[in-house]
């Protein structure tokens, strides 16, 4: 099920992100606990972790060959972005706990050049090549 899908089916009337989050404002405090509950819900049932528990060998394993994927969908759109290290690398640098902003991990949808792309490119650019979500 889709996350909007999900977050109108419980009543909202509003857009949901893909994190959960939503780009309007609440009205206070006990509507915004609300709609995260009930958004946490919809993650939940999507099949995306909400636990926030640091993934597993095994789970960024798979994360590396879906991220892969990715980047060959984002070169085949024409964009010069880095190319992945070996998953032994990967599941390294992302098993790194470094303080945020110390740790280099490969990220093919944040490579600077998709970074600096006009928005609506961004979005046009998500919508060929859906970033992968594991958890």
């Amino acid at each position: 099920m889709r996350l909007q899908d999900c977050i109108n089916e419980l009543g909202w009337d509003r857009e949901i992100d893909e994190w959960g989050g939503s780009p309007e404002g609440f009205m206070d405090d006990a509507e915004m606990d609300a709609f995260v509950e009930d958004s946490t819900e919809c993650l939940r049932q999507a099949g995306l972790r909400v636990d926030h528990k640091d993934p597993t060998v095994e789970e960024l394993e798979v994360l590396y060959a879906m991220e892969v994927d990715g980047w060959r969908c984002i070169v085949a759109q024409g964009y010069d972005i880095p190319a992945p290290p070996s998953v032994e690398v990967f599941v390294e640098q992302s098993l790194d706990d470094s303080p945020a902003g110390e740790v280099n991990v490969w990220a093919p949808y944040i490579a600077d050049v998709l970074v600096e792309l006009p928005e609506q490119e961004y979005r046009d650019l998500l919508r060929k090549c859906p970033e992968p979500w594991l958890w």
